[in-house]
Order: C-alpha cells, then sequence, then structure tokens
C-alpha cells in the first residue's frame, strides 16, 4: 500500500498545475511600484525606544551595495536604544519583484557571505502584533562578536519561509492581481550573549513598532 503524499508536496505540485493551466489566461504581470517611503513609515521614536544616533550604518563593498540595489528599492538601517541602554539593530528591505530571489533574502546566506558563522537555525510561529508569524532565527558569531536575529519575510500578502510558499503566493498574486509580486524582509538583531533574553527582546521590539504604526502599515510589514 503506498504512503500518501506530504502536504507540502501536493501543495506545491497544485501550484504548479494552476500557474499552468493560468498562463495562457493570465495577461502578463506588471511590476508593482511601493506606494509609501520606509524612511517615513517606520517611526524613529515609540515607546520606550528611540532612534540612537551614535551607530551609524557600516559602509558596503561595492559589488554588495550592487547586488542590493539589484534586489531592493527602498533598504532602511537603524539602530535603536532604550532607556536601560540596551540596542536593537532593524533592517527592512523592500523589493517589487520578488519572484526568483527567496535564496537572496535569507539572512543566514548574507551572514554566511560576511564571514559569520550560523548556528541555530530555526523557524518560530510567534505571536506578534495580533498575528502570529514563522520567524526564522539564528545566531551569528565572529571573532568573539555573539548577534542573535531574527527576520521574516513577505511575498505579496504572505509570509513566505520556503519554496512551497513562495510559489503559492506567486500564483495567487498573479491570478488575483495580474502583478509580480513585490516583498519584503525585516530583521531585528542585537549583540547579546543571552539568546532566549535577545529572541524575547526582539519580539518585544517589534511589537511596540508595529503597535506603534498605522494598521495599513504595520501590515506591509506583516503580511496580511
Amino acid at each position: 500500500m503506498s504512503r500518501p503524499w506530504p502536504l507540502r508536496v501536493v501543495l506545491a505540485a497544485a501550484a504548479v498545475m494552476i500557474a499552468i493551466g493560468a498562463a495562457a489566461t493570465v495577461p502578463p504581470p506588471v511590476r508593482k511600484v511601493a506606494g509609501f517611503q520606509l524612511d517615513t513609515m517606520v517611526p524613529k521614536q515609540f515607546g520606550d525606544w528611540r532612534v540612537d544616533p551614535s551607530i551609524v550604518p557600516v559602509s558596503l563593498a561595492p559589488d554588495v551595495q550592487a547586488q542590493l540595489d539589484t534586489l531592493y528599492e527602498q533598504v532602511l538601517a537603524r539602530a535603536y536604544v532604550n532607556s536601560r541602554g540596551q540596542r536593537v539593530m532593524l533592517s527592512i528591505a523592500y523589493g517589487g519583484d520578488q519572484r526568483d530571489a527567496l535564496r537572496s533574502h535569507r539572512q543566514e546566506v548574507c551572514y554566511r557571505a560576511q564571514g559569520f558563522t550560523v548556528q541555530g537555525l530555526s523557524v518560530e510561529e510567534t505571536a506578534i502584533n495580533g498575528r502570529r508569524i514563522p520567524m526564522s532565527r539564528f545566531q551569528a558569531r565572529r571573532s568573539g562578536r555573539i548577534e542573535p536575529v531574527t527576520y521574516w519575510m513577505t511575498m505579496g500578502t504572505d509570509v513566505i519561509v520556503n519554496r512551497t510558499d513562495r510559489l503559492v503566493a506567486q500564483v495567487r498574486e498573479g491570478i488575483s492581481a495580474g502583478a509580480v509580486p513585490d516583498g519584503m524582509v525585516v530583521r531585528v538583531s542585537s549583540l547579546d550573549p543571552d539568546l532566549p533574553h535577545a529572541y524575547g527582546q526582539h519580539v518585544a521590539f517589534m511589537d511596540a513598532l508595529l503597535g506603534a504604526m498605522p494598521a495599513d502599515a504595520a501590515r506591509r510589514l506583516t503580511g496580511r
């Protein structure tokens, strides 16, 4: 007796068949254009957090910057500090065409490319701003530096984790809107050897940030 196919395999196969069947009827996709600016959409002060002007983002090598310019149309990089002197680094990148860039957006890949060792990679569904979001977590280590990282990716209106999620979101966006799916990478990190504390602080930070933003703006970061 044959074993049933795993659900993710069935979904992926179904999405492929839908895409093939719809290809003849769906008009060429239209590239989405952002109707917002990350720099003004994301508040510089909220709750007990404010931008730390003493932390200046590190300049990237020209080849790395060129790749980012290809993948993303907007990139926001800030460091925030609270009244206890604790710091959290926030990075948000927006791109208007997310069809083939899943691997490029994976933060563990980016950190490895910068010489970090990545440990403890996991995905955990976590409640934030009234939603449960699958967040990826890992520890990036290099020369005594321990940087816990929390991030997630969106495509269209969905939070995606793997290729199945990407394919389903791409097909849904193409059929419903006739548009190329846009998307974001939202990353929070800190320098903290206490991993449970760091990950808890990341969630509390993002919960406070999203709670301070208008609902529509918050949904751009978390999907709908």
